[in-house]
């Protein structure tokens, strides 16, 4: 399994390819919160699903969305989308 971490500053993005990688990701942020103290902000927190994933499945009570941002680009549950938007920010910059 391979899970994708982007972290900035005090943002951090994990990606979950399968449902079988939520219980390490959870355990492993179990693990950090006692070792660092650190807190999860559920309310600040979002679930993004794409392609064919079961929203109902949950993820620490963190809620699904339509759309975020990472690291300044907008992500959608579409991949084409995602692109379009992304895009047409960044071609109107110029």
């Amino acid at each position: 399994m391979k899970t994708t971490v982007i972290a900035s500053a005090d943002d951090v993005t994990i990606v979950v390819v399968k449902p079988e990688e939520i219980p390490i990701v959870q355990e492993t942020l179990k693990i950090y919160k006692e070792a660092t103290g650190a807190k999860i902000n559920i309310q600040k927190s979002k679930a993004l699903a794409l392609g064919s994933w079961n929203t109902s499945l949950q993820i620490m009570d963190i809620p699904y969305c339509e759309e975020m941002k990472v690291l300044g680009l907008d992500i959608q549950n579409n991949t084409h989308a995602s692109a379009e938007k992304s895009w047409n920010v960044l071609t109107s910059r110029i």
